[in-house]
């Protein structure tokens, strides 16, 4: 005697594994919908001539912007950064708040059919970006010199241990700093010399 049974637990089976797929389907699709990203997950633009990957914001302590992000050049020439603008996403659906546009020095260049990575160098870090923060959005738009701009809407996350090699200033913002500090130093130096050489010269009464 035959029976259905092993039918019928079969397509049990396909019911309750079609049933959980798209229930991962809509938590996923929440999650994107949502605007908050997992650390180390960035937008990419996989299109045109230079690409990106991983891009992202890291709100800083405070309370700039550093840029984090990989740059693909698919062309047989060198892509070099002539600047970029930050544009941020509020939060009303489809509006945009006030752009702010910077310009490089023009000595980040990305190689022929190469790659770079924007973050670790402070290329584009200690941003002043107004009207977004953690778990938002931006669109970030990079000009280069031989294939004009490219954009993608990036999230801005928080700073943790993961991107702790992003610095919160830029290169040349460090570099002034440093200069400020060492000429300060000198300065205090120097009047410690003065005072110095001031009590050698004073009678003993």
């Amino acid at each position: 005697m035959t029976t259905d049974r092993p039918r019928r637990l079969a397509a049990a089976a396909l019911v309750l594994a079609a049933a959980t797929g798209l229930a991962g389907c809509h938590t996923g699709f929440d999650a994107a919908t949502g605007k908050q990203y997992q650390p180390g997950i960035g937008a990419v633009q996989r299109e045109g001539d230079v690409r990106l990957y991983n891009v992202l914001l890291v709100e800083n302590s405070d309370g700039t912007f550093s840029l984090s992000a990989g740059v693909v050049n698919t062309t047989d020439d060198e892509q070099v950064l002539a600047g970029a603008t930050f544009t941020p996403l509020t939060v009303e659906e489809g509006s945009e708040g006030t752009p702010t546009a910077v310009e490089t020095a023009g000595d980040v260049a990305v190689p022929a059919g190469g790659r770079l990575t924007l973050g670790p160098e402070g290329e584009l870090a200690g941003l002043e970006i107004e009207d977004t923060g953690e778990g938002r959005y931006v669109t970030v738009t990079l000009t280069f010199e031989g294939s004009g701009e490219v954009a993608v809407q990036a999230p801005v996350v928080a700073r943790i241990a993961e991107y702790s090699s992003i610095p919160e200033e830029s290169a040349a913002a460090a570099a002034e700093r440093a200069a400020e500090e060492e000429a300060a130093a000198e300065e205090e130096a120097a009047e410690e010399d003065g005072e110095a050489a001031l009590v050698e010269d004073t009678p003993a009464e």
